[in-house]
């Protein structure tokens, strides 16, 4: 269609100034649109911890609530190298979420092409409103 994704545009203009972060988590609630309704209702969604074999367990494995990697810093070989370099199950959540297909809402990636930096939090939860 002749459309370039923003990522790599920004990546093109701003060569090793443009930084991706990815984002990573075990379990916790977020906002989004139910994908099944017609209204756009934004509600609040919980998800369950990741099954063992997904990145996001295997960051909760290491035993930190809050991590923070730098992927441009990993090996470039060996175990390390070989897993963040192999398709990994994620969940996948953008403004619309529907919790009936689980297929929909996790995605394989490879977390080194993906990313610069990955930051992993164990739970999440939704933002609040704050009274002035």
């Amino acid at each position: 269609m002749g459309i370039q994704p923003m990522g790599r545009y920004l990546r093109t203009v701003l060569g090793e100034d443009y930084l991706v972060i990815g984002t990573a988590f075990l379990r916790g609630k977020f906002l989004a649109q139910a994908e099944e309704r017609a209204t756009h209702d934004v509600q609040t969604f919980e998800l369950p911890p990741e099954p063992k074999g997904t990145l996001d367990a295997a960051l909760a494995s290491t035993g930190y609530p809050l991590l923070a990697l730098d992927l441009r810093q990993i090996p470039t070989q060996g175990q390390s190298s070989d897993w963040f370099r192999t398709p990994q199950g994620t969940w996948t959540i953008g403004a619309k979420f529907n919790p009936a297909d689980r297929d929909v809402n996790t995605q394989m990636i490879v977390p080194a092409d993906c990313y610069d930096v990955l930051v992993f939090v164990e739970r999440t939860n939704p933002p609040r409103h704050r009274e002035e």
